[in-house]
């Protein structure tokens, strides 16, 4: 009886593995795919972005030098290695401190000299928390609201703030604390970089970030994106550490994190999801019924913090807010035509479509099925077009390598006069700037390739969160609204991956280096 027992649960355990396995297998097989897309592209190609039109975005497409960009990108390997073989055992509080204090001095310098102030949707909901912070609630009744109800989370966060660091409309002290939440998102990496790839891997993710330019130029760009993705991060630590330890705090913590992030910036439901997968298969793993816990109350928190800062804003401004814009509106404008590029802003499927149907969330929401269904038949009748279409998209958003994080310190309005720096990120070096970002991104995308054939290796799900994340925000931007400044936080997570890929390529490379003997007399 005991042996049949024993028999039976060999055979569950050996078809949990293969779940986890298949799981890791598909996450990265996918992703390979498009990272040799991503690799091969940013190595022929790069996608500009200028102020060269009336509406001031402007993308354009443009061949790359490829010897250059194989000879740069053969440097940026070997000193990888360098740094791999060289650099001591960095004992991990000491790295955190080191990365946060670099990025926190690097990014005030650059805020202070941009003196960078908000404008469009940025100064709606920026503005809206200044006045709701003197109890004044009349910029809570815009319309801008009224379609995009879900934007209130970050008036709340920004108003908590105001009320202690603004007492004018100076918002340079909100930049600051981007700055401080971008280095903090970096450590909440490196923590878990250390958690599952081990120090070296943490040590190359730190050099790497802090080498990073965009994210921390994106810091002058006050809305929902920066401390969405420090939460995110910080819930992602918690949830290695809660799966690793089953420490009941570790997921309270992750859970409540995971929610504040989709609070603050709406598209991070994409990071929920890849948590919620990656959970789901651990479960299969390991069996252990606190992990169902888990799920059940981040969906809790995600839900919930949703709502709370709609209902406080709708009690205190004395309005009721709708739905919103349906959400299957940005897919509509994702799959159509746009003045900028294609899938990208065209508000005639989102606001214009809604305030068509009288601001009624269900019909808007046909019609913009029956704009998908339209779209969906015109790519299956010309398959050039389509593919034009959706390679275009591709290249437009994840092919340039700045991320608007410079287009956007030259568009905004300003305080004061640029400084020295910003002078020089935004104008008389701007064109050696970007071919660093251009070559650093090619960098990564070949590293991030790399790594996931030795993730595939390892058959552990737990080194797919950040691969699956990626490739949640792939597939949704591609369907989905396309933006350039909406990958930058995929692009920071592709870092400790590329990390990971740098480090064991070096040390599986060691035997073949020292077998060559440099130095060796004959």
């Amino acid at each position: 009886m005991e042996r049949t027992e024993c028999l039976i649960m060999s055979q569950k355990n050996k078809i949990f593995s293969y779940l986890e396995h298949s799981g890791v297998y598909i996450i990265c097989a996918l992703l390979i795919f498009i990272m040799l897309y991503l690799s091969i592209a940013s190595l022929i190609s790069t996608t500009e972005m200028n102020m060269d039109n009336a509406m001031l975005e402007n993308v354009e497409y443009r061949y790359d030098n490829l010897l250059l960009n194989i000879f740069a990108l053969t440097i940026g390997i070997a000193l990888i290695y360098l740094i791999n073989k060289f650099v001591p055992h960095i004992k991990p509080f000491i790295l955190y401190i080191s990365l946060f204090l670099f990025v926190s001095s690097f990014g005030i310098l650059f805020i202070v000299s941009s003196q960078s102030a908000p404008t469009h949707d940025s100064l709606i909901v920026t503005r809206a928390a200044y006045y709701a912070a003197q109890n004044d609630y009349s910029r809570i009744n815009d319309i801008y609201f009224k379609h995009f109800p879900f934007q209130l989370g970050y008036v709340l966060y920004s108003e908590l703030l105001i009320k202690i660091l603004c007492p004018t409309e100076n918002y340079l002290a909100l930049e600051i604390i981007n700055v401080l939440l971008l280095a903090g998102s970096y450590v909440a990496i490196l923590d878990t970089v250390k958690n599952l790839f081990g120090n070296k891997t943490a040590v190359i993710s730190a050099i790497l970030l802090a080498i990073c330019l965009p994210p921390v130029f994106f810091c002058s760009f006050l809305y929902g994106n920066i401390p969405g993705f420090f939460f995110g991060m910080l819930s992602v630590m918690f949830l290695i550490k809660f799966l690793k330890s089953d420490k009941w705090y570790f997921g309270f913590v992750s859970a409540l994190s995971i929610g504040l992030s989709v609070c603050l910036k709406l598209n991070n439901i994409i990071l929920f999801a890849a948590i919620v997968i990656t959970v789901i298969f651990h479960f299969f793993a390991k069996r252990k019924l606190i992990k169902p816990a888990y799920i059940i109350l981040a969906f809790i928190c995600v839900m919930s913090f949703r709502e709370i800062p709609v209902k406080i804003y709708e009690k205190r401004a004395n309005v009721e807010f709708s739905d919103g814009v349906p959400m299957i509106s940005w897919a509509a404008m994702g799959m159509n035509e746009s003045f900028i590029a294609p899938g990208w802003f065209n508000a005639n499927y989102t606001t214009v479509n809604y305030d068509s149907n009288n601001q009624d969330a269900s019909a808007s929401a046909e019609t913009s099925i029956t704009e998908i269904k339209a779209r969906l038949e015109a790519f299956s009748q010309d398959t050039a077009y389509r593919n034009d279409f959706f390679a275009k998209k591709a290249l437009s958003q994840f092919n340039e390598p700045s991320y608007q994080s410079i287009w956007t310190n030259q568009v905004r309005g300003r305080y004061d006069d640029m400084g020295t720096l910003a002078n020089y990120v935004c104008n008389d070096g701007e064109t050696t700037v970007k071919q660093y970002m251009n070559m650093y991104q090619q960098l990564i995308f070949l590293s991030v390739c790399i790594a996931l054939f030795y993730i595939i290796r390892k058959k552990d799900i737990l080194l797919c969160i950040y691969p699956l994340s990626i490739l949640g925000g792939v597939i949704y931007h591609m369907i989905f609204e396309a933006k350039s400044q909406y990958f930058i936080v995929y692009f920071v997570m592709m870092i400790p991956i590329a990390a990971y890929g740098l480090q064991q390529l070096c040390q599986n490379f060691e035997p073949h280096i020292k077998r060559l003997h440099f130095g060796k007399k004959l």
